[in-house]
């Protein structure tokens, strides 16, 4: 997960830093519909203590990357997080 422009971001994952709030934002088209959630939400604790914590150590996304060619295939995977979450940072930009 990296900051870009005040937003975290972990796979199609996003997050803002607390407090902040969303005026008109473009949404790249492949953002699910509900991933992003104001921090006021109930039952999101758990991801503003992750995106607190790994913003400060993981590099910056600040360039797009091609998506994976096997992208489609997790698409509606539930669980991803548990199976596939690493505190190894990527590689960034």
């Amino acid at each position: 997960m990296g900051w870009q422009n005040g937003i975290a971001r972990t796979g199609n994952q996003f997050a803002l830093p607390q407090g902040v709030r969303l005026g008109i934002l473009p949404v790249e088209p492949e953002c699910p519909v509900d991933a992003i959630k104001p921090d006021t939400e109930p039952g999101l604790e758990k991801w503003l203590v992750l995106n607190r914590e790994y913003a400060e150590r993981w590099p910056n996304i600040t360039a797009k990357k091609a998506a994976p060619a096997d992208a489609d295939t997790y698409r509606n995977e539930k669980g991803k997080f548990d199976k596939y979450f690493s505190p190894k940072p990527g590689e960034g930009d």
